[in-house]
């Protein structure tokens, strides 16, 4: 498993223990890339191709990336084992990817960061085919997207298979957008214990057995606001981590 823990020196990032594994909660969705360069420079069991990602977000963050001079460079320095500073990376993800969180994705792959993708509960901001897709980044490596718009894909065989192939061929991250979990189209109404079947909460329990950290990324404006984001976050800190997202 990966420590992250000195990220948390940095200004809105919080790291949590659960189940001797790193939980990052943070703001913006992009950030996730910031303790993937890290994690890349700090162990050398980071795998070449990039960690996979199960996600749970309303929106696919897949937008293009422009890949600009910046990106090329990184990646060469990332494949000759040359280090990247946090303030690099900090830079790069701050000031040339979108504020709006929405083309990190694609980001993160042509850099090397991410492998493959399983996205649930993407509902907004649909770009990939479903339910499978693939893009193919500037070295030619293919990268499987899985994007599903509804929590039912879990009761799904073949749906279950992919996914059970990604955690069996690369080591992963269970990544959340807390926006997933409201109804937007119901000013944001936060969901309640109810709205996690049984299915649902056994597969987030099982993936978080077999992620190497956990990615929290708050989007509180697409939450409806901060109370509302800190109301999921408490509701999710129940139902699977024990309580130990609110205590150091």
């Amino acid at each position: 498993m990966f420590n992250l823990n000195t990220l948390q020196n940095r200004a809105n990032v919080i790291i949590r223990s659960y189940k001797d594994k790193d939980v990052v909660i943070y703001e913006d969705h992009r950030y996730l890339l910031n303790a993937l360069f890290f994690a890349r420079q700090k162990f050398g069991d980071f795998p070449l191709e990039g960690l996979s990602l199960i996600c749970f977000d309303r929106h696919s963050d897949g937008n293009n990336i422009e890949l600009s001079r910046s990106i090329r460079s990184m990646r060469n320095r990332i494949l000759h084992g040359q280090e990247i500073t946090q303030k690099k990376s900090w830079e790069f993800v701050e000031f040339s990817l979108s504020p709006n969180d929405d083309d990190w994705l694609k980001a993160g792959m042509e850099l090397g960061l991410i492998n493959h993708v399983v996205c649930i509960g993407n509902t907004e901001d649909v770009i990939f085919d479903r339910p499978e897709d693939v893009y193919i980044d500037h070295l030619d490596v293919h990268h499987k997207i899985y994007s599903f718009d509804d929590f039912s894909v879990l009761l799904d065989n073949n749906a279950q298979q992919n996914i059970r192939e990604l955690c069996s061929s690369s080591k992963v991250i269970l990544d959340f957008d807390l926006d997933c979990f409201v109804y937007a189209e119901d000013n944001h109404r936060p969901f309640k214990e109810e709205d996690f079947s049984n299915q649902l909460r056994r597969f987030i329990r099982d993936v978080i057995d077999e992620a190497e950290f956990v990615s929290i990324a708050r989007e509180s404006e697409y939450c409806g606001g901060f109370s509302k984001s800190n109301e999921i976050l408490e509701l999710l800190d129940r139902l699977f981590f024990e309580g130990r997202l609110s205590h150091d």
